[in-house]
């Protein structure tokens, strides 16, 4: 989608509220009624719906009183910043957005793809810059911006893409200046992954150590079981190479259709979006210890 630098790039978003603050209190026991701080803490809350006299409110979570709020709107626009800045053209940037929360926004996260940075690998695969960004107003983690690339032909996020993380704990400011330096250094770094990925490309393997090399990744029985089918199929579409194994391994990261690697649980299903997160991080430190070295080893023969 095109966006005017000029305007803000909101759409209808669930991301877009504001969190705010409200003290702690306690009952003392059963008989007395009356309240009683609780010191060193406060909660995050969230209007979903209706006025401030008669709306919906959500609690999002506990936090010592030394949390900070990032508000996700000042997030997003120092983001797009910088992104209109590398990738503008004629006042227009071309990007998709991806929206994801859990508990209604305690967890939000936040794709940015980078439509006019395709760039090829090998025939099939087109890659593009992506930006993630998750946020959380529950305690369980700070905020963190991922940049790497992801694999238009199956939408799967090349995880090995994600070559930084800026991390910020909510106790601390968010240099917003430092977060801009760190989605154009990355970007750089997507540039470099693009050659190492035509690498991939042309790095011929077997079938037995393609699967050795995902065994690596996951040695649950379901796994193997499973995994094969995928292998072959992204073989049949890139070659016996490396960059069918790495297709691979980010299908089982990324994917959200319908299929074995999907959560059912209503309580898997409601982490999903962290999940797949989680997940690509395997895949980040897999490529690292076992799939980059034999790369190496070739180019030191």
């Amino acid at each position: 989608m095109l966006y005017k630098i000029d305007l803000p790039f909101e759409e209808v978003s669930d991301l877009y509220f504001h969190a705010f603050e409200r003290d702690v209190y306690s009952k003392r026991d059963v008989q007395d009624q009356s309240l009683l701080d609780i010191p060193r803490y406060k909660a995050i809350w969230r209007r979903l719906s209706g006025d401030s006299n008669n709306g919906t409110y959500h609690f999002l979570g506990m936090v010592s009183l030394r949390y900070r709020i990032f508000q996700n709107s000042s997030i997003f626009k120092a983001i797009e910043t910088v992104l209109s800045d590398l990738f503008s053209k004629d006042g227009m940037i071309d990007l998709t957005i991806q929206d994801d929360s859990e508990d209604h926004g305690a967890v939000s996260i936040r794709q940015y793809i980078i439509r006019s940075s395709i760039a090829s690998v090998g025939e099939r695969s087109k890659l593009m810059f992506r930006v993630v960004v998750t946020n959380t107003f529950d305690a369980t983690g700070a905020f963190r911006c991922y940049a790497g690339d992801i694999d238009s032909f199956c939408t799967n996020g090349r995880i090995s893409g994600e070559y930084i993380i800026e991390r910020v704990r909510h106790d601390k400011s968010l240099d917003l200046k430092k977060l801009s330096q760190f989605i154009i250094e990355a970007h750089t770094r997507y540039l470099n992954g693009v050659v190492m990925a035509n690498r991939l490309h042309a790095f011929t393997v077997t079938g037995s150590q393609a699967n050795e090399l995902l065994c690596h990744l996951n040695d649950t029985d379901r796994f193997k079981d499973n995994i094969g089918t995928i292998l072959l199929a992204n073989i049949e579409y890139h070659g016996r190479n490396l960059w069918a194994v790495v297709s691979t391994a980010t299908w089982w990261a990324s994917t959200q259709d319908a299929g074995w690697a999907v959560p059912s649980t209503p309580a898997s299903i409601a982490v999903a979006p962290t999940r797949r997160l989680n997940r690509q991080h395997n895949v980040a430190t897999w490529m690292r210890k076992h799939v980059y070295p034999l790369i190496k080893e070739h180019t030191d023969e």
